[in-house]
């Protein structure tokens, strides 16, 4: 019973703006010139209101990125 809950699927059709907040906090972390991680935890909440019914949905996650940086050169010449 409750894997049936857990894995149900309902849908409903709603044509209203849904209103939300997003926020992501995070540390980036260069291990030498080149490579790097960059750490984050994100938190959102939305919020919709139909005629008899309100959306409110909170979710929250986290993840590492890698960071990488690529050697650019660039040549002075002088024009005119």
């Amino acid at each position: 019973m409750f894997l049936k809950f857990c894995f149900s699927s309902a849908s409903q059709s709603f044509r209203i703006p849904i209103l939300g907040v997003n926020a992501k906090i995070g540390y980036q972390n260069y291990f030498n010139d080149f490579i790097g991680l960059a750490y984050y935890g994100i938190i959102k909440y939305n919020y919709a209101k139909a005629i008899n019914q309100k959306v409110q949905q909170l979710s929250y996650g986290g993840g590492i990125d890698l960071l990488l940086d690529f050697i650019t050169t660039y040549s002075n010449k002088n024009r005119g």
